[in-house]
């Protein structure tokens, strides 16, 4: 069925054009006058309207399947687009989990203390640093780039790396208590990159 809407425009001038070469060798060589049709009550008027309107109608139609074609690449493209946004940052949520791990990390934040106001700074800062470009796949969401499953899914998922995050800094030497929850979160970004 694609490949006979991709040629749809080719049949449609192929037989106008059929018709009008017909109509002109017709003419051209008398075909008419020597099958006994009257030539003289033909209005050339019309005629030369109708070839006109023809011309239009073919540049008409070549410019609308090009621009559909081009609607068509623009929406793939945005699709790409959306897809490496996604991956993007479920990428770099993998890489923030992995970082608090680092005995460096560790360190500074056992540094803070608990609870104070400079651990909030940290957990804010890991919190949103994956998700800049958030407002971006609202926006593809919003317009049907991003289908609903994809976008519900990234939506779970910021909300369970925030919770993990936000967990893992304040209770930074209980670790025991949420290594389920980053297990199962480093399991589903990992799913998501596969989709």
């Amino acid at each position: 069925m694609k490949n006979f809407q991709n040629k749809q425009p080719f049949y449609v001038i192929s037989i106008i054009l059929l018709c009008s070469t017909t109509l002109f060798c017709c003419d051209y060589f008398n075909i008419f006058t020597k099958l006994g049709v009257n030539t003289t009550n033909f209005n050339y008027d019309f005629l030369n309207l109708l070839v006109n309107n023809t011309i239009i109608i073919i540049i008409f139609i070549i410019t609308y399947f090009i621009i559909n074609d081009k609607e068509k690449n623009k929406i793939k493209n945005q699709e790409k687009y959306a897809k490496l946004l996604l991956n993007e940052c479920y990428k770099k949520c993998i890489d923030y989990i992995s970082m608090l791990d680092q005995e460096c990390i560790k360190n500074n934040i056992k540094a803070k203390g608990k609870f104070n106001s400079e651990l909030y700074k940290i957990v804010s800062i890991f919190e949103k640093a994956p998700f800049s470009n958030n407002h971006i796949i609202v926006e593809l969401a919003t317009n049907g780039i991003i289908n609903h499953s994809k976008f519900l899914a990234y939506s779970e998922i910021k909300s369970c790396y925030q919770s993990y995050i936000g967990t893992a800094i304040l209770l930074f030497n209980q670790t025991e208590l949420f290594l389920n929850q980053k297990e199962e979160l480093i399991n589903k970004l990992k799913l998501q990159i596969k989709n």
